[in-house]
Formats: C-alpha cells, sequence, structure tokens
C-alpha cells in the first residue's frame, strides 16, 4: 500500500525497508534541538522502485525521509487475531523553512523540492500558510506517485500564492512613488538651502537704511 495507505499489517514488514533517521550534524552544530526527531522511518520498497522516486534530487529524498518521520501511528488490533495494523497518520504534517534551513537546507532549495514533491505525487497541500505570523503551511502525504508516468497520473502543481500588494506591478509603483517622493523632498530641500543662503539679515538692511 501506499505511504498514505492507513493499515500496513506488522507481519508484512518484510515489505518495509527500515530506516533510522540519524542525527543531523548541521542541527547539533548549531544548538537546534527543537527539529529533533528521535523516530524511526519505514519507507515501502515500492516506494524507492518506483519512477516518482528516480526522479527525485539528494535534496528531494532528504525531505522525504522527513516527511515520512514525522507520521504518527496507531497498533490496531485485527478481530480476534492477536496480529495488529500499524495505522499511520499521514495528514497536516508541518514542515517550515526554518526546520529545512536548520537541516542545513536553504530556502530556494527547499522551495524547489517542495515544489518538485508535490508535482511527483508524494505530497500536497493540505492549507497554504500566510505571510505573516505562525500560519504556516501544512501537508498530507499522498499516493499519486504511484500512478507517476502513466496516463493515469493526477498532475498538480505548486500554485505561488501571492499577498494582495506583493505582486510585482505593485513593488514597481511602490518604488516609483517612493524616488518621486525623494526627489521631490531633495528640490525642496535645496530650494530652502538657496533661499536662506542669499537671505539678507535683518541687522544689515535696518544698518544700510540708516546710512543711506
Amino acid at each position: 500500500m501506499g505511504i498514505c495507505g492507513k493499515m500496513v499489517p506488522v507481519s508484512q514488514r518484510y515489505h518495509l525497508l527500515y530506516i533510522f533517521f540519524w542525527e543531523d550534524t548541521n542541527v547539533k552544530q548549531k544548538g537546534i534541538s527543537k527539529y529533533k526527531l528521535k523516530r524511526d522511518i519505514f519507507v515501502q520498497w515500492e516506494i524507492m522502485e518506483s519512477e516518482a522516486f528516480k526522479k527525485l534530487s539528494a535534496s528531494g529524498i532528504w525531505v522525504l525521509l522527513r516527511f515520512l518521520q514525522k507520521r504518527t501511528w496507531d497498533k490496531v488490533p485485527q478481530g480476534r487475531s492477536r496480529k495488529k495494523e500499524v495505522i499511520y497518520e499521514t495528514t497536516n504534517l508541518a514542515f517550515t523553512y526554518d526546520e529545512a534551513s536548520a537541516m542545513g537546507i536553504s530556502q530556494s532549495t527547499f522551495h524547489s523540492v517542495l515544489k518538485r514533491l508535490i508535482e511527483l505525487g508524494f505530497i500536497d497541500i493540505a492549507h497554504q500558510g500566510g505571510f505573516f505570523g505562525r500560519d504556516y503551511s501544512r501537508f498530507n502525504l499522498s499516493d499519486r506517485w504511484e500512478k507517476y508516468g502513466t496516463p493515469e497520473f493526477k498532475h498538480v502543481e505548486k500554485k505561488r500564492v501571492l499577498q494582495k500588494g506583493l505582486d510585482v506591478q505593485t513593488h514597481i509603483k511602490k518604488k516609483n512613488a517612493t524616488e518621486s517622493r525623494s526627489r521631490t523632498t531633495a528640490k525642496n530641500r535645496s530650494k530652502d538651502q538657496h533661499s536662506i543662503k542669499h537671505r539678507v539679515p535683518e541687522s544689515c538692511s535696518y544698518e544700510n537704511a540708516s546710512m543711506a
């Protein structure tokens, strides 16, 4: 089953590749411990053999593993059987730019990786974060990657979301307005200085009038 498959029998764990997520040296060196996840990762062999996975860069694989590490799970009994099923929670996973930076991934690289993971069908955006405060984006793990390279694949792209007033044209207008105000201010200041320079003191005017 896919990474979004809610039920993975423990008896079939031989289908999974066990990977222990090592402690990142960059995080350790920077002293940022709040992003450390002491949690194991289970990666299905189907993922690693998929065409979508083969398209990932090293940074893409790293970020995908981190997403998989963020999953939580519960073990649920199977009726009267002693066997249990593992049910993964794969929705509303947070992965911020600050966390990526703590892992040594630049903002531009992280942005490109997120976009690529969406295009290949590994993740989807559950909530688009805001521009201010603590309203960060959240993601859902997806199984769209299973159909990658086939006519059944559902193509999704990361939409570029811009806050009103942050588009290029508005930025240019604001820049031009600021430059115009700066030129006007400089011109007025120059006039004031010229006027002060050529202003005749009142005392001098009085003395000249007396002498006349």
